[in-house]
């Protein structure tokens, strides 16, 4: 945890050490959720300092946990493995799982309680319009080529970017109902991570220490000196 701005960082104390946690969602400055690998479902309700386990399965077993998004203290989307995505109403008090068989889930966002996409590999793409209850695809065209999507990045609730593993850029002007391929970044072999500041602005991390920036909202990226 850092509390100045990244210039320095405390470890914290939690009940899961042994496995990969992938997506932290704080809330506010005391309310966090945290998951991960093999059924890791984690809370803090004091900005880190403890956790109560919502989940915490056996290393080795069960599902993984890579996407979360909670839109409030209550109401958050978990997915990952296992072809299900898991939804609570009341911040882990009750967990419903629904049966998605759309392939493994990198990430999840909603912009509201209904209206919500998701990504993951082997071309996984996917909206929501009822809260997560039923999912569709959306039209994009990918040419029988299935990318790893690993991460979206959502501007004003409306914009969307995705980036495939051999580094193909995807823009959807509309929530994520229609995509268009403007660009494409060079340099690594995989893009892992990426991220608009602005309709314009926006970064992406790949492999080999790469980082690329586009400041005209995707369609062209100049590596970084890094």
């Amino acid at each position: 945890k850092t509390t100045d701005g990244g210039q320095t960082w405390v470890l914290l104390n939690h009940p899961a050490t042994d496995k990969f946690l992938y997506s932290v969602n704080p809330i506010d400055e005391n309310l966090v959720y945290c998951v991960g690998w093999f059924e890791t479902i984690l809370k803090s309700t004091n900005g880190g300092i403890d956790w109560q386990v919502i989940r915490n399965g056996t290393f080795g077993q069960g599902a993984s946990y890579w996407a979360s998004f909670f839109l409030n203290a209550h109401l958050g989307w978990i997915a990952g493995s296992s072809q299900k995505i898991l939804k609570t109403t009341n911040g882990g008090v009750t967990i419903d799982s629904i049966h998605a068989f759309i392939g493994n889930i990198r990430d999840i966002y909603f912009k509201d309680a209904l209206t919500g996409i998701l990504c993951g590999e082997g071309g996984t793409l996917w909206k929501s319009t009822n809260g997560g209850l039923n999912w569709y695809e959306p039209n994009i065209q990918l040419h029988g080529n299935l990318y790893n999507f690993t991460e979206l990045s959502v501007v004003n609730d409306s914009l969307i970017w995705i980036i495939g593993n051999i580094n193909p850029v995807y823009r959807s002007d509309d929530f994520g109902e229609n995509w268009d391929s403007i660009g494409y970044v060079s340099g690594s072999n995989q893009t892992y991570t990426v991220h608009f500041s602005s309709a314009l602005t926006g970064y992406c991390g790949g492999s080999f220490g790469r980082m690329s920036k586009t400041t005209d909202g995707g369609f062209t990226w100049l590596e970084e000196n890094t």
